[in-house]
């Protein structure tokens, strides 16, 4: 073979491997996966980096977001560029992630949580399952007991559901609580915080409204993580004071909900 065909062949050869290459670059960067993210702080619009694309997401939860799969850095930012945290996670091709970005307070750092609790065992008619953990150092004693009602539309008035007695710092388990049905119920949750010794309320009025109506499919919520958080105000707003003397507005939360 003449030196002139060979220097054809390599050629000819060394185009067909770069264009496979080119090929499998281009079959690699279409395999995508999805987040469902939550934003449970302040920052509004919050800045999401991962592997180079950037993204923006206000106080609602976003579902659908299509990224890259593979392994990353997953950054979150307010829009002044400041970082408020960032992890290493990997996205699986064709997978769901469903995180949320949960800082119960602005002086706590943001920490990332994924949700699992759609894996967990639904709970027997009639009940909910809910874990919950007080978060309101300033304005809250360490244990507290919370009363949960709803409104009975039988009653035209609000019932009571169920109690959690102890409730820490620690999210703990979940609990079995009593609910109603979406036809007796209004599937609006009212908290009041209650002193575990004298059994008074700690604040004034009611301490948050959590709606636990799933109105695609006509049903309540029944797998529930909440919190108390603590959030400084203007004293015309506030339900409390902390120890640092300034006013609160102390509520409860919904961090999940299945």
């Amino acid at each position: 073979m003449s030196s002139y065909k060979k220097i054809i062949l390599l050629t000819l050869s060394l185009g067909c491997f770069l264009l496979a290459c080119k090929k499998e670059i281009a079959l690699t960067a279409q395999r995508f996966g999805k987040i469902n993210f939550g934003n449970q702080t302040s920052v509004n619009p919050l800045i999401i980096d991962y592997n180079g694309n950037t993204f923006s997401v206000g106080l609602d939860l976003t579902k659908n977001i299509k990224v890259p799969s593979g392994k990353g850095i997953l950054s979150f930012k307010d829009n002044k560029g400041n970082v408020l945290t960032d992890t290493t996670i990997t996205i699986e091709e064709n997978s769901i992630r469903n995180l949320v970005l949960f800082q119960p307070s602005p002086d706590t750092k943001a920490a990332l949580i994924e949700n699992n609790q759609e894996n967990e065992v639904r709970p027997e008619g009639g009940f909910m399952k809910i874990k919950i953990a007080n978060l309101a150092p300033k304005c809250l004693p360490k244990n507290v007991d919370i009363i949960m009602k709803m409104l009975d539309n039988n009653l035209g008035d609000f019932a009571d559901l169920d109690t959690i007695e102890n409730v820490s710092s620690n999210f703990g388990g979940y609990l079995n609580c009593k609910t109603f049905t979406p036809v007796t119920g209004d599937g609006y949750l009212l908290f009041y915080i209650i002193d575990p010794i004298t059994k008074q309320p700690l604040h004034e009025g009611f301490a948050g409204v959590v709606d636990i109506n799933d109105y695609n499919n006509g049903i309540f919520y029944n797998i529930i993580t909440l919190y108390i958080n603590e959030q400084t105000v203007e004293a015309s707003g506030a339900n409390m004071t902390g120890t640092d003397g300034k006013p609160y507005q102390v509520q409860v939360n919904a961090l999940f909900m299945n």
